[in-house]
């Protein structure tokens, strides 16, 4: 993955990110196997989980992003 070196944020931040939208990749593996395996009760909760760190890495993403009032200048 090639980011920007426009980007500003906290290296921390964007480790944070990573965490996240890499746990809900993992869950969302997790509930493709169960689907396939026929386990819905399984299948449902990894796929919340995943739907969490997932929103999770999206709040940690939006700090990323210039406050509207910055934008418009």
């Amino acid at each position: 993955m090639n980011l920007s070196k426009a980007s500003v944020g906290s290296p921390l931040t964007f480790d944070a990110i990573a965490e996240r939208a890499g746990l809900a990749a993992r869950y969302a593996e997790a509930a493709a196997y169960l689907a396939a395996a026929q386990d819905g009760p399984g299948m449902a909760h990894a796929l919340g989980c995943a739907g969490r760190a997932l929103l999770a890495a999206s709040q940690a993403a939006s700090t990323l992003r210039p406050a509207k009032q910055e934008a418009s200048r």
